[in-house]
């Protein structure tokens, strides 16, 4: 499945993922992420693909009950 979607990121640096991505990639709320910086943008992969105590915590974020991440001023 591709996904192109457009979405803004609020005054408070939060972007919400579409419910259809979610439900394909099995996100949940409280579900881990990690926000991985490219040279494209920044990538967004759940937490289960890679082992959490090798990854930064900066990038590691939560997904709240409306399916919003806080995308971090350092990214």
């Amino acid at each position: 499945m591709k996904f192109e979607m457009k979405r803004k990121i609020d005054e408070l640096g939060r972007i919400v993922l579409p419910i259809d991505m979610r439900n394909y990639y099995e996100i949940v709320n409280g579900d881990s992420v990690v926000l991985l910086p490219v040279r494209e943008g920044i990538q967004i992969a759940k937490t289960d693909l890679f082992i959490l105590n090798q990854m930064p915590q900066d990038v590691v974020v939560k997904v709240d009950e409306l399916g919003r991440i806080i995308i971090p001023s350092a990214i």
